[in-house]
């Protein structure tokens, strides 16, 4: 009755295996489960589906019985599964397979929207690129389709082992590019594992920001749809010098990867500016007093001061600082984001958070900043009109989309057993994207421009690996997108591949500044945008969907800090006019009470024999002399500079003049080589003394056109202070130089003919007096000169 009975003998190779069991006329159900019955009762979800026979045939359950069903398979389209993974074997040009790493999961294992809405984006852009009859993108990749294999990533490990899965996705074959929206940290690690010999593949950020992330030498394929954190110096120094027009300051940077590539990138670009640094201090990691750097800026007498520094050290520094007289009012400090985020918690409970961060400057990528552009509105259109990915009930139980990658193996809106949905109900979507993460446009555009590259190599019939794709998308790719235009940065050896697959077009970064009456209010939110800046527009207004206040200076009228310390303008001192006035008294009486008196006894004896006229001429000088004195005792301006010059040079024609003609005079009358009568009157020597004066004239007035002498001031820097003397100067001084040449000539002539007549009669000899005082002013030039001006005393006349 149970059929034929065939009791088997046993394998003797393996240990008689089977051996007196029976072998034939033996039947199996073959049971399955299905959800639906499952759900119908708890007790049963496995159902009849066939028979197997020992003879390997397979018979169908009577399907008019309730408790029979037919097979139920867990793929996509219902069918049995293939033996191998899908798209294994599958090629281009017909498929291009791309790597997927998200973390929709935080730690604790809860969704994470702004993963989940990337996520939702990186499917979006495969979908409308895959479509090619919807008009949207449908010129790139016309002929090839694009499937994907997704990784979903919790910590640093196990973003190794993903990365390492793509490198083995799709049955050993691969993926060519990787969209990756991890955090920092994971990112990092994917990098390492795709830049080792033999597993190079491509990957595209568009959450990641970690400054190292600029290093292109060692994160040798990557390109960037977020700028990189370092970055900001680029807007900073935009800032610093385009807008506030400042160049002299002092650099205080942390000796990390943060600190550094923010001050290589402030400082890289000098079609900006290049900056008077009058400090650049790099505070090693170890340092934890920072006396020395706060008595560094004092010395350097900075006005202007940048931080990139973490926010504890921010505040240790400007507390320390304030104790010794830098910081607070006439500051100007900036500072990175991240120092900005805990400096104000950072301080000390005793520190004077108003006078310190008064006026405190720093900027901020802001990503929502795209979300106002044509494009981003046609994005988030299709955004809105997905289908529904969220949970639904069935049979009262909660249930997820369940769709999985193209790979079959990661579930894309749920987690790996069904308990947490991750998917998303678009509808609930503003259509102007307020509520939605702006990094969703990052990953959009991040899969179309990966697209672009592999459409350009396909297209070149050039293999596409890691070298080949990133030299394509940083020379050939660049478009407008729904985050703004995107094109990637070159950057070769010579620049050692600084900043190289960066994007520092087509974002826009928020300026923030401390605003004391904010402050007051909440002190948790101090912190008020004043500008945006854009590589493009530079610094600029809000628009009109921000909420923008005016700039708070740590200056009492609010204006911007000065960038040096106040100039010292040193003039004349109050004693030194007050001793040239009373010398020029002094000499004005002199030379009044000598011209009465020679006038007097102009006929006496004595005085005709020193010839009158001259006298007169001399006195002359003299007077002129003193007027020279009292004129430096003014304010120095261009009409002083010019009858300075005049009166001084008028003085030595009159003064030297008249000495040389009453030499002269001697000099023909007592040497004379003739027997005949020499005359030699006093109008004659008048007549000398008048020629010599056009002549004077005529010189003068060419050093005053061509000469030009005119007040000018000399400068000197001490910590950043000017000092300025004011002096007189000439724009052409070779003029007056030859001027005093000339003078110089005639001394030396006049000391000839003292020579010549030093034995001439004591009654009309005046030639040793004459050779005494020109004796005294060469002294005077000898000794006072190079004591004032070759030590570098502080004369306090400059004209």
């Amino acid at each position: 009755p149970t059929g034929q009975v065939n009791i088997l003998k046993g394998n003797q190779l393996i240990n008689n295996y089977s051996r007196g069991n029976r072998g034939g006329s033996v039947a199996y159900r073959v049971l399955n489960f299905r959800d639906d019955v499952y759900y119908t009762n708890n007790s049963r979800g496995f159902c009849d589906t066939l028979t197997v026979l020992s003879t390997g045939n397979f018979i169908p359950c009577n399907q008019e019985l309730q408790s029979c069903y037919n097979v139920f398979f867990n793929t996509l389209d219902g069918t049995f599964a293939n033996g191998y993974p899908p798209y294994a074997f599958s090629k281009l040009p017909t498929y291009v397979k791309i790597g997927a790493l998200f973390a929709p999961l935080d730690s604790n294992g809860y969704p994470n929207k702004v993963q989940i809405e990337m996520l939702a984006a990186f499917k979006l852009a495969i979908d409308v690129i895959n479509n090619k009859n919807d008009g949207i993108f449908d010129d790139i990749l016309p002929s090839t389709t694009i499937i994907f294999d997704l990784e979903i990533v919790n910590g640093y490990l196990d973003a190794i082992n993903s990365a390492q899965s793509l490198i083995d996705a799709f049955y050993y074959s691969g993926v060519k590019g990787v969209i990756s929206g991890l955090p920092n940290e994971e990112t990092k690690a994917t990098h390492s594992v795709f830049s080792t010999d033999g597993n190079e593949i491509f990957q595209i950020n568009s959450y990641a920001s970690d400054s190292a992330l600029v290093d292109g030498s060692t994160y040798m394929y990557k390109a960037q749809l977020v700028p990189v954190d370092s970055y900001e110096g680029a807007a900073l120094q935009d800032l610093i010098c385009s807008y506030f027009g400042y160049r002299k300051v002092a650099f205080i940077s942390s000796n990390d990867i943060a600190g550094q590539n923010l001050l290589n990138e402030i400082t890289r670009n000098s079609d900006v500016c290049v900056f008077d640094q009058l400090l650049n201090y790099v505070i090693p990691i170890s340092q934890s007093d920072y006396s020395d750097v706060v008595n560094e800026i004092k010395d350097c007498g900075a006005k202007v001061i940048i931080l990139f520094v973490s926010g504890s050290t921010a505040a240790s520094i400007l507390e320390l600082g304030y104790q010794i007289g830098i910081f607070g009012e006439g500051y100007q400090v900036f500072t990175s984001s991240t120092a900005a985020s805990t400096i104000i918690s950072s301080f000390s409970n005793t520190a004077d958070v108003l006078s310190l961060m008064t006026g405190l400057i720093f900027v901020e990528f802001g990503p929502d900043a795209s979300l106002t552009t044509e494009a981003c509105i046609e994005f988030l259109t299709h955004w809105k009109h997905q289908k529904y990915r969220g949970s639904s009930l069935n049979h009262g139980f909660i249930e997820c989309d369940r769709s999985l990658d193209d790979s079959g193996n990661t579930y894309l809106y749920q987690n790996d057993n069904g308990t947490i949905c991750t998917g998303l109900n678009f509808t609930t979507y503003d259509i102007m994207g307020s509520n939605l993460s702006p990094y969703t446009l990052f990953t959009y555009d991040a899969v179309y421009a990966l697209a672009s590259g592999f459409d350009k190599l396909i297209r070149s019939n050039i293999d596409i690996n890691a070298e080949s794709l990133r030299d394509v998308l940083l020379t050939q790719v660049n478009f407008t997108g729904a985050s703004g235009y995107v094109e990637f940065k070159q950057s070769d050896i010579s620049e050692l591949y600084f900043s190289r697959g960066d994007r520092e077009i087509g974002i826009h970064y928020k300026i923030y500044n401390f605003n004391p009456n904010v402050y007051k209010l909440n002190h948790s939110n101090s912190f008020v945008q004043a500008f945006e800046w854009n590589r493009i527009e530079s610094v600029h207004e809000c628009d009109h969907y921000n909420d923008c206040y005016d700039i708070i200076y740590n200056n009492i009228n609010n204006s911007p800090v000065n960038e040096s310390k106040p100039t010292i303008l040193k003039t004349m001192p109050l004693i030194g006019v007050i001793v040239l006035s009373i010398l020029f008294a002094i000499v004005v009486l002199f030379v009044g009470f000598y011209t009465i008196f020679t006038i007097y006894y102009f006929r006496n004896k004595l005085i005709k024999a020193a010839q009158p006229e001259m006298l007169i001429c001399i006195l002359l000088g003299v007077f002129l002399a003193s007027g020279r004195v009292l004129i430096a005792a003014l304010p120095i301006t261009d009409t002083s500079c010019i009858s300075g010059l005049w009166i001084a040079h008028m003085s030595f024609l009159f003064a030297f003049g008249g000495l040389f003609i009453k030499t002269y005079r001697v000099h023909v009358v007592i040497n004379s080589k003739t027997f005949k009568r020499v005359v030699f009157t006093g109008r004659k020597a008048a007549g000398y003394m008048f020629i010599g004066f056009l002549c004077f004239v005529v010189i003068l007035i060419i050093l005053t056109v061509v000469g030009s002498p005119h007040r000018s001031y000399n400068s000197i820097t001490i910590s950043n202070q000017t000092i300025k003397r004011v002096r007189c100067s000439f724009k052409r001084s070779y003029i007056h130089t030859a001027v005093f040449i000339l003078e110089a000539i005639i001394i030396f002539i006049g000391a000839r003919l003292c020579l010549a007549v030093k034995n001439v009669p004591d009654a009309i000899n005046e030639s040793k007096y004459i050779a005494l005082s020109i004796s005294f002013i060469l002294l005077l030039a000898i000794l006072v000169f190079p004591i004032v001006f070759l030590l570098g005393l502080d004369p306090i006349v400059y004209q």
